[in-house]
């Protein structure tokens, strides 16, 4: 089994769980040196489809400067993130491809440590049953 941390910059150690007020690493108790670590939504998919479903999954919303700005521009003050209109693929993309390969039962602990409010919320809906 694997863990799998996706983030465009972070890396497992660097990453805040707002929610739990704590550190991924220590929160999850999996070392840095566990997670495989994921840029984008393709690398993503790739990573899943070479590997099957990953022990644990660590989710960023804003993969690329696209979502950031429409995070910070729009979202913040609207409290609307429209990731379906995106032209490259985010967090939440990758949450509901993962959603579409689970199972009730499944045994898949899933930590959010976005600091996009917004798009954690999406998420964090999208993956509730499997919320550690």
């Amino acid at each position: 089994m694997y863990n799998l941390f996706l983030d465009d910059i972070r890396f497992p150690k660097e990453a805040f769980l707002q929610k739990e007020l704590a550190y991924l690493t220590e929160y999850s108790k999996i070392p840095e040196n566990e997670w495989v670590i994921v840029r984008n939504y393709d690398d993503f998919v790739k990573t899943i489809e070479e590997n099957g479903i990953p022990n644990a999954v660590s989710f960023d919303c804003d993969l690329n400067s696209e979502h950031f700005r429409h995070y910070v521009k729009d979202s913040i003050n609207s409290g609307i993130y429209e990731w379906e209109n995106f032209k490259y693929k985010c967090g939440i993309h990758c949450a509901s491809y993962l959603k579409a390969l689970l199972c009730d039962g499944d045994d898949i602990k899933v930590f959010i440590h976005s600091a996009n409010i917004i798009g954690s919320m999406i998420i964090r809906e999208m993956m509730k049953s499997y919320l550690f």
